[in-house]
């Protein structure tokens, strides 16, 4: 099913800070994986979003929160009918493989891959049980000052979720949670089955570009003035 783009305009704060995340992806850099568990149901079910159209990764979930990238689409792992795709996304455009089959299905961990027409994704989230662990990747050279390699509570800040790089690959894992054992015996971790993936990036390139203009053209107007 495809959804229609929302949200074509975004204000000038918003626009300026979209414009980092999606050209900074294309700096030389070694990347590093972070992540963070968030122990809310799901995703684009209530925290980030109501439903798919509305999804968007934010820091603190208000209106006054930093838009940093919005939802393309979404592998439902019980029910492929209940894949969602944002307008120039489409089911062809990622191929994955985990660790029980070539789908996003019952594997707890994995790869992806994306070739469709986008530069690529800012933020991608597995979900299973009642939380989601949203991933993204960083320059190295943030590791220790802005972020934490691997998961950790401390990436989930603006200073860390800014710094998110355009990637074509990534891997995932579900969070990993307690099952009692019964009779006295300790708790035992496992990681449950996935329910579904999710992959965000900034909003559309034509903003940006036209972001690029009306700076331009700022300048020129200086240059003209001075």
């Amino acid at each position: 099913m495809t959804m229609p783009y929302f949200k074509n305009t975004l204000s000038f704060s918003k626009a300026l800070l979209v414009s980092t995340l999606l050209f900074s992806g294309f700096a030389n850099a070694e990347l590093t994986h972070v992540s963070t568990f968030i122990d809310e149901d799901n995703d684009c079910a209530g925290y980030f979003g109501a439903n798919f159209q509305e999804c968007e990764i934010t820091h603190v979930p208000t209106d006054n929160s930093p838009i940093f990238a919005q939802i393309i689409a979404k592998y439902d792992a019980e029910n492929s009918n209940d894949n969602e795709f944002a307008d120039g996304s489409s089911e062809e455009d990622w191929t994955f493989n985990d660790t029980s089959s070539n789908a996003p299905g019952t594997g707890v961990e994995g790869n992806w891959t994306y070739t469709g027409s986008y530069p690529g994704i800012n933020f991608w989230v597995a979900k299973a049980s009642n939380g989601f662990i949203l991933n993204w990747m960083v320059d190295q050279s943030e590791i220790g000052s802005n972020c934490v390699s691997g998961e950790s509570d401390n990436n989930f800040t603006l200073n860390c979720l800014k710094l998110s790089q355009v990637v074509t690959t990534g891997s995932w894992a579900t969070p990993t949670t307690l099952k009692a054992q019964g009779n006295n015996a300790n708790d035992v971790e496992f990681n449950p089955g996935l329910s579904h993936i999710s992959f965000y990036r900034v909003p559309e390139p034509t903003t940006l570009a036209l972001l690029g203009l009306a700076i331009m053209g700022l300048s020129l107007q200086r240059k003209r003035n001075s």
